[in-house]
């Protein structure tokens, strides 16, 4: 069984029993079905779009739990960072922790080096010492 879907139309019935079609009664079909195909394509266009923002997403997700194992990578941060403390002392780049010190080195503009230690959680210099040449 095949089901139809009815559309209502404005029909004007004359004395000879003819009907007459008002003005225009065809086109307001045609415009009803085009309307109804442009939403049809908006709502697909729409699905795929929310299909492929979801897809990256757990895609990312994928990659970033894939991440997590790897030795010096650090995993990915929960809330908002803030500054928890800072320092005058502008240690090059690579710092270490030790002891829960971070110890790194610091070049100053007449050439000379100091070995500075900074207190993790506060950043203050715990010890400071030349580097020797």
């Amino acid at each position: 069984m095949v089901a139809r879907r009815l559309r209502m139309q404005t029909v004007d019935l004359v004395d000879d029993g003819s009907v007459v079609e008002p003005p225009g009664a065809g086109a307001r079909t045609r415009a009803g079905g085009a309307a109804r195909r442009w939403w049809a394509a908006a709502a697909v266009l729409a699905l795929a779009a929310g299909t492929a923002v979801v897809l990256a997403d757990r895609r990312e997700g994928a990659r970033l739990a894939a991440l997590a194992d790897v030795p010096g990578i650090l995993a990915p941060l929960e809330g908002p960072v803030s500054e928890r403390w800072r320092s005058d002392v502008a240690l090059l780049p690579g710092i270490a922790d030790v002891a829960g010190r971070l110890v790194g080195v610091e070049g100053h503009a007449d050439g000379s080096v100091d070995v500075v230690a900074l207190d993790a959680r506060t950043g203050a210099a715990a010890w400071r010492t030349a580097a020797r040449g």
